[in-house]
């Protein structure tokens, strides 16, 4: 069981991180472009004389919401305006060392934390960005300097970006050669200065991008005429990925609702190889004919007999929002992913569980992204080593989501019902908890919250056992019990026969026994309390 031809639960995982950021850091910021604002009243961080040349001074100056105060900070770690990158002069650590604009080279003078107090970590030296004595006048440069806490020291970011869609990657997808692609996307918040982030996870080469185009979706593959915006990166239209690597565009203006599906195409020019794909959409994507048809209102140019049901070389979609201050990424496998959900309808759980943040009087307060993949597990990968375990893609699927402040994690029934141990042993619930605990430890790392879901009852599935089941009980006391989590969301209790807790509850079983149909997935968002989602 497990393979792409079934019908099993799955969750959602990438590779873990060689390291983690010290316990009192923030999650990297996914924010602007616009201003950061000093804690010394009315002034702001400015790019002097709003200039692109390296070595411009980076300098205290009157808020004004000029060009030389729309700062972005990309989720990388970086502060960047015109190009340029903030950085620490000649990688010095003494304090004092100015602080200046310069090529962005991904050094770690260029690398900058937001803390809990409001402070901009250096991390080449752990000093922090510094208004020199307190200065009121503009043009005052700024520099590094021990972290005191000091209003001198404290640092507004632009609004935080959010994310509103996104899809859990996996390996080894079908390749494409000269042929345009059209997914189909949902808004799971308002928002506008939409990013398209491309990637080319688990490619073996550069991928060449020739085009990038988002429309609002008419029906089906159709775009709504006069919607077309053309996405650029770093102003130009096409872009090379790198392998491993994900790529983000530049913000694209235009205005998105919640609730509404928008059309990503993307023209590859060259011969790709295997993509970095997510194979079940549960939704309808669009294969081109030869050549560039990203600007297509119709899909003359996309026969019908080409169409699939997986997304190709995209990983997500933010927004700046009114409303929403971060993001909340739901993750786990084909039961976050929607299997057994009204295909095309966007009714799987985490979209739900966006239109009651949606209903809250005065707007969402976070987007939320889903992050689910079929056939997923805890442990060990799946699909003959192109379904990365959640422990390997945590990091990328879930904490490298923008503005990510929590996470909702359901996902072990695929370890449980095949029996995968880690290394090719037998399960133990000792195994999965120990799992639990180092993802838990790797959000807490970023502050991010965590929250975790009881396993769904599976008996009648096609992998059901009683040593499964021995082992789903004792994981789901844990998760209730330990305190290990932030909070518990039982989606057991809810979701099980009142007659038989080992079953789904018949009116929300698809009929597999294993997947939920949309009632039982509506039923599964309504037992998030919303209150941990809203401050």
């Amino acid at each position: 069981m497990g393979t792409k031809a079934r019908p099993l639960a799955l969750v959602a995982s990438i590779a873990l991180l060689a390291s983690v950021a010290s316990p009192v850091e923030a999650a990297s910021l996914s924010a602007g472009p616009g201003p950061i604002t000093s804690g010394i009243a009315g002034k702001c961080a400015d790019d002097f004389g709003d200039n692109a040349a390296n070595g411009t001074a980076v300098d205290l100056y009157d808020c004004n919401g000029g060009a030389a105060q729309q700062w972005t900070l990309p989720g990388d770690g970086t502060v960047r305006i015109n190009g340029k990158c903030m950085d620490v002069t000649g990688r010095g650590t003494a304090n004092g060392t100015l602080v200046e604009l310069w090529d962005c080279n991904g050094g770690s003078n260029q690398t900058w934390t937001p803390q809990a107090d409001g402070t901009l970590k250096s991390a080449q030296s752990g000093r922090c960005l510094d208004d020199p004595g307190y200065s009121t006048a503009n043009g005052t440069q700024l520099v590094i300097w021990d972290c005191t806490g000091g209003t001198n020291q404290k640092w507004t970011p632009p609004t935080a970006r959010g994310g509103t869609w996104s899809a859990g990657l996996e390996k080894s997808g079908r390749g494409f050669s000269n042929q345009s692609i059209r997914m189909v996307t949902h808004m799971t918040v308002a928002g506008s200065q939409v990013r398209v982030r491309l990637s080319n996870q688990y490619g073996t080469t550069a991928l060449s991008v020739g085009a990038v185009d988002l429309a609002v979706q008419s029906s089906n593959g159709s775009a709504v005429p006069g919607t077309h915006h053309a996405v650029t990166f770093a102003g130009s239209a096409g872009a090379s990925i790198a392998s491993g690597a994900d790529l983000v565009s530049d913000p694209v203006t235009m205005s998105v609702n919640a609730d509404q599906d928008l059309l990503v195409s993307i023209y590859l020019p060259g011969t790709t190889g295997p993509s970095t794909w997510h194979w079940d959409a549960q939704d309808t994507t669009y294969l081109s004919t030869a050549g560039n048809h990203v600007g297509d209102d119709s899909t003359a140019n996309y026969p019908s007999s080409s169409n699939t049901s997986s997304w190709f070389f995209l990983a997500g979609l933010d927004v700046l929002s009114p409303t929403a201050t971060g993001t909340v990424v739901a993750i786990g496998d084909s039961i976050t992913d929607g299997y057994g959900s009204s295909s095309g309808t966007n009714t799987r759980w985490p979209d739900d569980l966006a239109r009651r943040l949606n209903a809250l009087a005065g707007g969402t307060p976070r987007g939320v992204v889903d992050a689910g993949i079929g056939a997923n597990r805890v442990l060990t990968d799946a699909d003959s080593g192109t379904n990365p375990s959640l422990l390997k893609r945590f990091a990328h699927d879930a904490l490298g989501q923008p503005g990510v402040k929590d996470v909702i994690l359901l996902e072990g029934i695929n370890d449980i019902g095949n029996n995968a141990g880690s290394g090719g042993s037998a399960l133990t619930a000792q195994q999965l908890e120990s799992a639990y605990q180092t993802i838990i430890s790797q959000a807490h790392a970023q502050g991010v919250k965590i929250y975790g879901v009881t396993i769904l009852p599976y008996q009648g599935s096609g992998f059901y056992s009683s040593n499964g089941e021995s082992i789903r009980e004792a994981v789901n006391q844990w998760i209730r019990t330990s305190g290990a989590f932030d909070a518990v969301i039982d989606m057991d209790a809810v979701m099980r026969s009142s007659t038989n807790p080992l079953a789904l509850n018949p009116a929300y079983d698809s009929g597999d026994h294993l997947h939920p149909n949309d009632h039982g997935y509506q039923a599964m968002a309504n037992t998030v309390d919303l209150n941990l989602l809203t401050s």
